[in-house]
Order: structure tokens, then C-alpha cells, then sequence
């Protein structure tokens, strides 16, 4: 498999899909496709006990590419994303992520979506949608799970930032690392995951998610709906989107 945008390997166990677009790793339709396509295939293989996202660069992801967000390719858009995270929700393989930096958007939900968040000490979330005049779809399900509704609901609401200390404390970040051991740090951490059955490590999941199941699948599924033929049709989440773009204060018109 060709890859451009991502990176994927296999050592000790531990795959790793690594975003290759630095400084930022925008989240763009291409980048999506691949990590689509490489978890297709991972599908199919039995040699690793835990799928870890990492990033090239100082940032794990700015998030969505805001160019392919306008009315005419949104959709391909919100398929591709949302095709990540149905797939993840049919894995029973651990995931991971290793998070530095900045990471918003599309990139907070990624990270937020894996079962383990590592974040190095400088990370930095946010989710910035509604300073676009639009929303994060897979956080307004899964985020209040995890931080409980008021938090969830001041992250989606002010698109303010947190960084990895109170990450920690609200309970989106499993553990923070100090940036000079980090990778070390993270690759201890996964050698305590290889270390273990893999038939236990993948039953133990299942039985997990479906002892928590939320219809997390068909609860994305309308706010996808909603999203394409509701938000997006309104004046103001494309004149986010196209300010934006033109780097200029959005003139809002609240409809």
C-alpha cells in the first residue's frame, strides 16, 4: 500500500500509524483515505496487540482541512472522517495516542476516540469548531463519557484550549510524560500492553464495548445527518468556514 500522508509499521507488537504532514498534520480527505485504507488491512493481520496514532512535527493535528469544508466537498469530507471512527468502533484492538503539541479539532477526536491518550507534557487541546459557526460531531458523543457533560459541554461550547495538566485531571489524557522521556515513556507504556495475552487483550475489549455500549453508531449517524443537511446549510457555518479561509473576523448573521 502507497502511503503519502501517513506512515504505517509494525515492531514488537505495536503498529504505529504516524501523521506525516508536520508542522501541522491537517487532517485533509487524502490522509483520511490512507488511514482508512491501512486500518482495512490491519483488519486482516493477527501481529500486533495495540494500534498506536503518533504524529511527525511538534503537533499531533491541527485537525479537518478547513479548504475541504465548504458546502461542495463537505460531504466527502465528514464520510471519510466518520468512516475512521466506525471502523475503530468494529476494532477490538487497543488504541493509542501519542499527543504533543497542538491538537485540535478532527486531531482532539482522533486522540480523544483511542482508548489510551498520551500526551506530552507541552500538549495543548482545543476544539474549535464553534469559533466556525460549526460543531464536533464525534465529541458531542463521546466527549461528556469522559470529562462529564459541563466540561464536555465548556470545551464544544467556548472552543478554549486546555492544556495537558488539566487534560489529566478532567480525564481526557490517560498519563503525561515529561517531553524529554516521552517516547520512552510511551514505548514502556505499550511494552505493558505487549506484554499480555492477545486473545485476553482483544476478548477483554470486546466484552468491554459491549458492556458500555452506547449506539455510538447510530447516534453518529444522525448527528452526520444533521451536520450535511441541516448545519451546513445555514449562512453562518459557511461564512465560518470561508472566513476562515480568507483569514478574516467572521460576520455573522445568525441564520
Amino acid at each position: 500500500m502507497a502511503l503519502k500522508f501517513i506512515t504505517a509499521s509494525i515492531k514488537d507488537e505495536i503498529c504505529t500509524l504516524t501523521l506525516n504532514a508536520p508542522p501541522r498534520n491537517i487532517l485533509n480527505i487524502a490522509t483520511m483515505e490512507e488511514i482508512n485504507d491501512a486500518l482495512e488491512e490491519l483488519r486482516q493481520r493477527n501481529d500486533f496487540k495495540i494500534i498506536v496514532f503518533d504524529a511527525q512535527g511538534d503537533n499531533f493535528s491541527f485537525g479537518a482541512d478547513v479548504k475541504e469544508h465548504t458546502r461542495e466537498v463537505v460531504q466527502e469530507l465528514i464520510y471519510n472522517f466518520h468512516k475512521i471512527f466506525y471502523r475503530l468502533d468494529e476494532f477490538n484492538i487497543l488504541t493509542a495516542a501519542k499527543v504533543k503539541g497542538l491538537t485540535f479539532g478532527g486531531g482532539f477526536e482522533l486522540a480523544m476516540f483511542c482508548d489510551f491518550v498520551l500526551a506530552r507534557e507541552d500538549a495543548v487541546f482545543s476544539l474549535p469548531e464553534i469559533n466556525l459557526g460549526v460543531f464536533p460531531p464525534i465529541a458531542l458523543i463521546v466527549l461528556p463519557e469522559l470529562v462529564g457533560k459541563k466540561m464536555a459541554q465548556h470545551l464544544i461550547f467556548s472552543g478554549e484550549k486546555i492544556d495537558a495538566k488539566e487534560a489529566k485531571q478532567v480525564g481526557l489524557v490517560t498519563k503525561v510524560f515529561a517531553k524529554d522521556t516521552f517516547d520512552n515513556s510511551c514505548n514502556e507504556f505499550f511494552k505493558n500492553i505487549t506484554k499480555k495475552s492477545f486473545i485476553a487483550l482483544e476478548l477483554t475489549k470486546k466484552i468491554y464495548r459491549e458492556s458500555n455500549k452506547n449506539d455510538f453508531q447510530a447516534k453518529l449517524r444522525h448527528a452526520e445527518d444533521f451536520y450535511l443537511n441541516k448545519l451546513m446549510w445555514t449562512f453562518d457555518a459557511n461564512e465560518g468556514i470561508k472566513s476562515f479561509i480568507e483569514k478574516r473576523l467572521p460576520v455573522w448573521q445568525n441564520k
